[in-house]
């Protein structure tokens, strides 16, 4: 073999090798480099702490985006309002904190598919779940209507409940010790948070099955991340075909067939 085949030879498997190094070390690159969620831990069973950790729905799938994306988890715990200026300023990568869909969020941020419908419901005492069965009887409450300040569901009870008065909650955990001493008559949360603490009074307190309003839940990504959006759309796509979507969803919601969407 003559010295200037054996000199090509020798090239080409050193710029393979230096090519394989070099893949391979923007592989562990990658994986030293997390996916930083954004979340306010305080949503069970969407995303909340227990006994310290970080667990519910979105932890969840947090942790199988994660490793799908073939890429370390690094919880970015932040008050709710700081979530979207972290994310437009590149400090976390995507918000998995039960972040609803909305027109107006949509002006700051860039959803994912929607993985989840939500929407408010009400949530009253045993005694009085009987006479609640449709929209138009809880819109028509002449009572104390309990909703967590600056939520959704206050804004919903001023513009829809005209009859009723609203009793501010400081905390979920409050609502129970609410309807015992005769505060409220009924609370309104959204659905998944009121399920699960209707799950946990199921003694005292009655969901009305029937949500009031009806949104999606989806995962908000920095506009310029294209490509972390058609990442999270395909594996989304993916856990639907799958089943592992819905497994995940009722392992947390187990109640999950029984809401009464409006059709």
């Amino acid at each position: 073999m003559n010295k200037l085949l054996i000199g090509c030879i020798t090239f080409i498997t050193l710029i393979t090798l230096i090519a394989g190094c070099a893949g391979v070390k923007d592989s562990i690159q990658e994986k030293r480099n997390p996916l930083r969620v954004g979340i306010t831990p305080n949503h069970p069973p969407i995303i909340y702490k227990q006994d310290g950790k970080v667990v519910g729905v979105e932890a969840d799938l947090a942790k199988k985006l994660a490793a799908d994306l073939n890429r370390n988890l690094k919880f970015v715990e932040l008050e709710w309002d700081a979530l979207v200026p972290a994310l437009k300023k590149g400090e976390i990568d995507i918000i998995m904190s039960g972040v609803s869909i909305t027109p107006a969020r949509k002006l700051h941020v860039q959803f994912s598919k929607p993985y989840l419908k939500n929407g408010l419901l009400a949530v009253v005492s045993v005694a009085d779940k009987g006479k609640y069965t449709s929209k138009e009887s809880i819109m028509g409450f002449t009572g104390r209507i309990g909703a967590i300040k600056n939520t959704t569901a206050e804004k919903f009870i001023r513009q829809n409940c005209q009859l009723a008065s609203i009793a501010p909650i400081e905390k979920l955990a409050h609502v129970p010790f609410g309807f015992q001493g005769k505060q409220i008559s009924m609370f309104i949360n959204d659905v998944y948070t009121n399920l699960w603490l209707v799950s946990r009074n199921e003694q005292e307190l009655a969901p009305i099955w029937t949500p009031l309003t009806e949104e999606d839940y989806g995962w908000a990504i920095n506009r310029e991340n294209q490509e972390l959006v058609d990442a999270v759309n395909t594996l989304i796509t993916q856990w639907t075909a799958d089943g592992s979507l819905k497994e995940i969803l009722l392992k947390h919601l187990p109640y999950l067939d029984r809401i009464q969407w409006e059709k």
